[in-house]
């Protein structure tokens, strides 16, 4: 009797991202959930997408299941089309998912395609929230531009 082949090891990368930032260039895959429903004004000013407030006001809106669904099943067939065409005993793939800004949608999507797919395929998984800082850096990296050229230059009014 042949022994057959070990399985191979599967690692996925999953990164969210904003469309207004570019898309990873690193991704073997990339999947927009700009058409996936918008949580409320409400809960996205408060709340990221990784908090399960977000996720639960997402995750349960009328229209998620089925998009959701379409998303998943394109993934697992772009991850079966690899596991048959590569040789190596460990596999990994990089996918992405991309809303407008990266902070709400995607992120809560890679959240739960994390649970799935770890469970589906016993992969190891890697989340990256790529974007999810960036606007809150980005108005940290201003106020501390303004402060230092505040303190080099004073008071940046005009004596009248």
């Amino acid at each position: 009797m042949a022994d057959s082949p070990p399985p191979k090891m599967l690692s996925l990368n999953l990164i969210s991202f904003g469309y207004q930032y570019d898309k990873p260039k690193e991704a073997d895959l990339v999947l927009s959930a700009r058409h996936f429903p918008t949580p409320s004004k409400e809960v996205r000013q408060k709340h990221d997408g990784t908090h399960t407030r977000l996720q639960n006001d997402l995750y349960h809106h009328k229209d998620f299941n089925g998009l959701y669904d379409k998303l998943l099943e394109e993934i697992l067939n772009f991850i079966s089309q690899h596991q048959t065409n590569i040789e190596p005993a460990e596999l990994t793939l990089t996918i992405a998912v991309g809303c407008e800004e990266g902070k709400h949608r995607s992120v809560a999507i890679i959240e739960r395609l994390a649970m799935d797919l770890e469970e589906i395929h016993e992969a190891q998984i890697t989340i990256t929230h790529r974007d999810l800082d960036r606007r809150q850096k980005q108005i940290t990296k201003q106020k501390a531009y303004d402060q230092r050229r505040s303190e080099k230059h004073g008071s940046l009014e005009w004596d009248s």
